[in-house]
């Protein structure tokens, strides 16, 4: 499986983000997790979508601290709300 110029740097670098003492387990992780990732793009769709400014500045925020695309980190949760069968609390 090939994978996409940020998945493969994530590889070349994952050395970086895991402690030493479970290095070897969540090396696995992190790869079925790219795998994962290059699943779902077969099963994604372009779509336009307006958004608040909030909520993209908040997974932007998250962005820089986790290292991943704020429109991954909107898009895994979305896919978790819908996984969880979330639903929008009208106040």
């Amino acid at each position: 499986m090939k994978l996409d110029k940020e998945e493969q740097w994530y590889e070349d670098h994952s050395e970086e983000f895991v402690p030493e003492k479970n290095q070897v387990e969540l090396r696995k992780e992190l790869m079925e997790a790219a795998r994962s990732a290059a699943e779902a793009r077969r099963t994604r769709k372009t779509i336009t979508i307006n958004l608040d400014t909030r909520a993209i500045d908040y997974f932007r925020y998250l962005a820089s601290e986790t290292g991943v695309s704020y429109q991954t980190l909107m898009n895994m949760y979305l896919v978790q709300c819908a996984t969880e069968k979330k639903r929008v609390a009208f106040v």
